[in-house]
């Protein structure tokens, strides 16, 4: 079964990269497609991405905070839409919300980056799949194991989203604006959930694991990483349930650690 996966900028290119690698290996009988690396050397590249939207029986829309109104991201979503039934086209929404959405994408029913609603992206497109689809306890079993895999796949995609935003507001400045610099003063507790999230491998923890390691209260870690999170020393990623939440060191957070010889 043949998948479009579309895309439009760099952020975009890599997040369809990652979701065209991803959904082979939980769905094996996908063909999926991605134009920058499935066109032949040689091959005319707008007939050759013509054929495979028409051939195409679901698509996969790479949306990104600034593409959502790319002209051609909308050109392939439409021709999609023309190609098979409006509700096989699923715009794929990382760190943005569906009402974040304006134009032709917003009519198309969205994926949001959340297990839950990646699950049911995937529940669709083996759904289609007729007689080569995977029985349900093989394909929860599947989305189980492969669920990590899109995680660390998507992680640095978003680090590197969410890295842009908060540079947005200092470029203002340079500018001759007046943006309020952000508190640098932590107290104790957060210099330790900093320091936490610095010794892990990929310098990110859930929620639910903070408390324990360092002797807190939920709601105690809860207010802390608020905090942090506000003044842009922590991201969230947030999952489908609470202790799915993932709290991830930003660049400030490491720089923090590093000025004042905490890391």
């Amino acid at each position: 079964m043949k998948v479009f996966v579309s895309w439009s900028g760099s952020q975009s290119h890599k997040v369809a990269l990652a979701l065209r690698d991803w959904v082979r290996t939980v769905l094996p009988f996908v063909e999926a497609y991605v134009s920058s690396e499935d066109i032949r050397k040689g091959d005319r590249w707008l007939p050759e991405i013509t054929k495979e939207l028409d051939q195409a029986a679901h698509g996969i829309v790479c949306v990104v905070p600034g593409n959502s109104e790319s002209s051609w991201l909308n050109f392939e979503a439409g021709a999609l839409s023309r190609s098979i039934e409006r509700s096989k086209v699923s715009p794929f929404l990382l760190d943005l919300s569906p009402s974040d959405l304006r134009g032709p994408l917003a009519q198309f029913q969205c994926t949001v980056y959340e297990k839950s609603d990646v699950k049911k992206l995937v529940q669709s497109l083996n759904a289609a799949a007729g007689s080569e689809k995977l029985p349900s306890v093989k394909l929860d079993s599947a989305f189980k194991v492969c669920w990590p895999g899109l995680q660390k796949a998507l992680r640095p995609i978003l680090r590197d989203i969410r890295r842009g935003k908060a540079q947005k507001p200092q470029a203002s400045v340079e500018r001759g604006g007046a943006a309020p610099a952000a508190d640098p003063s932590l107290d104790e507790v957060q210099i330790k959930i900093l320091q936490f999230l610095g010794k892990q491998d990929d310098q990110s923890a859930l929620t639910a694991d903070i408390p324990n390691s360092l002797g807190m209260t939920l709601v105690q870690m809860k207010y802390h990483v608020k905090k942090l999170e506000k003044s842009r020393h922590v991201w969230m990623q947030y999952g489908s349930v609470a202790a799915a939440e993932e709290v991830i060191l930003s660049d400030e957070g490491r720089e923090f650690l590093v000025e004042n010889k905490l890391g």
